[in-house]
């Protein structure tokens, strides 16, 4: 996992590794991440009430969203990658 600021703050690390026997959802990384992060990070990037992330939080595995893939069932196989990504300013 890679993290963009602010969640690098909110994490404290840029990047993590998860390690699993077995091919785990994204589902199943929020539980993961739930006993790795603050509950601050948590408050800040998923929605309990939901079970989805906060809209404006972008989750990509390897490069694409995954609300083009399966969403929240979308399956993370070894080597897979998944960014995170706040909201983003700028223009003019």
């Amino acid at each position: 996992m890679k993290f963009v600021s602010p969640l690098q703050e909110l994490s404290g690390i840029k990047e993590d590794q998860i390690e699993s026997s077995k091919t785990i959802t994204i589902k199943e990384l929020i539980g993961i991440m739930n006993t790795r992060y603050s509950k601050k990070f948590m408050e800040y990037i998923f929605d309990e009430k939901t079970g989805n992330f906060k809209s404006y939080i972008v989750v990509m595995k390897n490069g694409v969203n995954i609300k083009s893939l399966n969403d929240m069932e979308t399956r993370l196989d070894d080597g897979d990658v998944v960014h995170f990504f706040p909201p983003v300013c700028g223009g003019n």
